[in-house]
């Protein structure tokens, strides 16, 4: 199980983690080698044979991701035959509901994704994804792929967290290793990156990383500091963040760092100035509104 007291940060691949591969294992493995075959005059094998070679010595640079490159070496509008198959492209079972609790909790989550800005704004089009993160990056932003070191330094420059306390999940077990290289924390490869057969098999997990199967589920919190300002104990987060480091609030008893989180049923000791509380937590959340609705978090 991944202990998510211990991650501020999610990072989260889009094809083959959130999306199902088998789109564009389809795309590029079937329809492109077909529509080379048609434009040039070549049986398909050959066609499949050439591009096989071709595409494979990119393997781990950014051409490898890039609609321009392959536009042009190919001379197809790679671009706008994907548009033509988008109804082929789908979300993950479970994938959804997984970004759904995580967008209702205390984490940043953020999209780093080695997919070509057309690609990726086809896909959000299509998915309407984009709605549960904090922020979209596409490795072309950076002219590095997540393969390298580089991006992630531009994505920490860019984008600040701590490595040590951030998540990575992808499928791509070279772009999991670069993260590890890199200190991320935390690392899950996705056990079936495709879940239709298309010539591509899964990825295997590796030593340091967890494994999430095709739907994930996640039990869920509420950061400590985050949950005690939108209950109104606190003015702001950071004065919730000194009275817990200060040692004047406890959770069921015992001291807490600021992303502890709590669940229902949590016992919650709160100390400002002489006043005392004890409470019991009754409702998660992340949004300060008003009083009335503060109350109802807690008895």
């Amino acid at each position: 199980m991944i202990d998510w007291t211990d991650i501020d940060t999610v990072l989260l691949d889009m094809d083959g983690t959130l999306l199902d591969l088998a789109f564009d294992n389809w795309f590029w493995q079937r329809h492109v080698p077909e529509q080379y075959a048609l434009s040039r005059g070549l049986d398909y094998p050959e066609a499949e044979r050439i591009l096989h070679d071709w595409i494979a010595s990119h393997l781990g640079t950014l051409n490898w991701y890039c609609l321009d490159f392959w536009t042009r070496e190919l001379n197809l509008n790679i671009a706008e035959l994907k548009r033509a198959a988008a109804h082929r492209i789908s979300v993950r079972p479970g994938a959804e509901a997984f970004l759904a609790a995580l967008a209702e909790g205390p984490r940043r989550v953020i999209m780093v994704t080695n997919a070509h800005r057309e690609a990726l704004d086809l896909k959000l089009a299509r998915t309407g994804i984009d709605r549960y993160f904090d922020a979209l990056v596409s490795s072309h932003d950076y002219g590095h792929p997540k393969e390298a070191q580089d991006f992630w330094r531009r994505l920490r420059d860019e984008h600040p967290f701590a490595p040590e306390r951030a998540l990575l999940v992808d499928d791509s077990l070279p772009v999991l290793h670069s993260g590890r290289l890199y200190g991320l924390g935390h690392l899950a490869s996705i056990r079936q990156p495709g879940l239709q057969p298309a010539g591509a098999g899964g990825h295997r997990a590796v030593p340091g990383h967890r494994r999430l199967p095709a739907g994930v589920a996640m039990s869920d919190g509420t950061r400590i500091d985050s949950w005690l300002w939108a209950a109104r104990f606190f003015k702001t987060r950071g004065q919730a963040k000194q009275a817990i480091e200060g040692g004047k609030v406890q959770v069921d008893g015992a001291k807490a760092k600021p992303s502890k989180a709590v669940q229902p049923g949590t016992v919650l000791d709160i100390r400002k100035g002489d006043v005392q509380w004890t409470v019991v937590v009754d409702g998660l959340s992340n949004k300060r509104g008003p009083a009335s609705a503060a109350q109802q978090l807690y008895r």
